[in-house]
């Protein structure tokens, strides 16, 4: 089907994108984004974004790093994605028969996240 062949793709990463709070030469917290991902596919009358953050992170440095106190945000399952999502569109004029009943659609799944304060 023509409306199966891909015009336009992109993909983009991002490792890690870090904060360090300082005073006085004293680390004082730590922040992060770890692993986010985005997709975009543009097909004939179809565009589909797809994406992942695999985590966020803050570490209170004023604390002993092996205290329950040290990390105030983490996700839960260290091993997931903690929020995944998809944006859909699709154009009945373009697709025809193969339209899918919507002209857009929105998924987003976000998984537990361990808040001490």
């Amino acid at each position: 089907k023509t409306s199966d062949i891909v015009q336009m793709r992109i993909n983009a990463r991002l490792q890690t994108l870090g904060m360090v709070l300082n005073q006085g030469g004293s680390t004082l917290a730590q922040f992060s984004i770890n692993n986010i991902g985005v997709s975009l596919k543009r097909r004939l009358g179809m565009m589909d974004i797809e994406g992942s953050l695999a985590s966020i992170q803050m570490i209170d440095c004023t604390v002993p790093p092996d205290s329950p106190y040290c990390k105030v945000m983490s996700p839960v399952d260290q091993g997931v994605s903690m929020i995944t999502f998809a944006y859909q569109t699709a154009e009945e004029a373009v697709l025809g028969e193969d339209y899918p009943g919507w002209d857009s659609s929105v998924s987003l799944q976000m998984r537990s996240v361990r808040i001490i304060a």
